[in-house]
Order: structure tokens, then sequence, then C-alpha cells
């Protein structure tokens, strides 16, 4: 499976605004699986970014 992943950090007022754009590009027997994968990927990446999200919350706080 191919991925292409993109991240752009763009000034938003007083905040930083983080944007992610992922693709995925399923090859040989997980093309048959490709819904399946998207649902699973969804959930790992809504997991990173709430988890990225707090660790930098919780060091802005700290500083």
């Amino acid at each position: 499976m191919r991925f292409r992943e993109e991240y752009r950090l763009a000034a938003d007022n007083s905040a930083t605004t983080l944007t992610q754009s992922i693709s995925a590009m399923p090859r040989g027997p997980f093309r048959l699986v490709k819904a399946l994968l998207r649902r699973q990927l969804q959930g790992l990446i809504n997991s990173d970014l709430g988890r990225l999200k707090s660790l930098v919350e919780t060091e802005i706080a700290q500083t």
C-alpha cells in the first residue's frame, strides 16, 4: 500500500491550524478490503491527531 501524507501549518489569529491530508493507494489483495482499511486508518489518524493536540496544549501550558 502506498501512502502520501501532507501537513500544513497556518497562523490563525493567536493560534496555529494544522491541516493533514493523507492518500492511501491499496495494492494487490489490499484492494479487496479498501473500505475496511479506510475506516481503520481514519480511526488511527483521529486518535493520533487528538494525542498530538493534547501534547502541544500541555507543552504550551507549561511554558
